[in-house]
């Protein structure tokens, strides 16, 4: 039987490399293909499937946090591309937002499509990094190139061109942080804030002091 190793202790210098280390030179063509690990400088593979969607599921990091049920807010901070991982233009990437983006599990949105949702149903724990291998991830409508504001905000022009078109493979890279302790959801949702000022809080680690009103870098 395969033998989970135990993932870092909370993972802090993990998240760090997440955001700040750029990504080492490329030794292989296509990254979609799992025959052997790719030569990337990140933690070992450690569990790899398929679910019945068609889905292929790479965890990175198992977490060992709680685990979300439908019905849960959670928080991730996320990459996707339509190129394979780390390959090309992000198509969309919470950084610029300047928190995790959430959303409750079981209800797909614009930024979650369903079968990246119930990838996450599927097993995955508070602090676990988890990629994804989504066909046709965007349905018929793709997603549009994306416009990012300072502050956080975003948008989308109505004539946006293609950053993943339609029924296109697309990449995702998740961390959650919050799945189901409330770490998230005390900073960022706090009691007595009106919605319309807690979507200006800001923490990308979801840490105590690391809550401000400053918006992320206009792109």
């Amino acid at each position: 039987d395969d033998q989970l190793p135990s993932p870092p202790p909370p993972s802090i210098p993990l998240l760090s490399h997440y955001w700040s280390t750029p990504p080492p030179p490329r030794r292989y063509r296509r990254p979609c293909c799992f025959s052997s690990p790719p030569q990337l400088s990140l933690p070992p593979l450690v569990r790899r499937y398929t679910l019945p969607c068609g889905s292929r599921v790479i965890d990175l990091v198992v977490g060992t946090g709680p685990q979300p049920r439908r019905g849960d807010v959670v928080y991730c901070q996320y990459k996707v591309w339509a190129g394979g991982f780390r390959a090309g233009p992000v198509a969309d990437w919470t950084y610029y937002d300047g928190r995790p983006y959430g959303w409750t599990l079981g209800t797909a949105t614009e930024r979650i499509p369903a079968p990246v949702d119930e990838a996450v149903r599927a097993g995955m724990r508070e602090g676990g990094w988890r990629r994804l291998v989504v066909p046709a991830a965007y349905g018929e409508a793709g997603l549009r190139r994306i416009n990012y504001l300072k502050g956080g905000g975003r948008y989308t022009p109505a004539k946006a061109g293609f950053a993943i078109r339609p029924q296109e493979v697309a990449y995702f890279d998740l961390v959650m942080l919050d799945g189901g302790s409330g770490r998230c959801d005390r900073l960022l949702r706090p009691q007595g804030v009106a919605e319309a000022d807690a979507t200006r809080l800001r923490s990308k680690l979801c840490m105590p002091g690391d809550v401000s009103t400053d918006g992320p870098r206009l792109v």
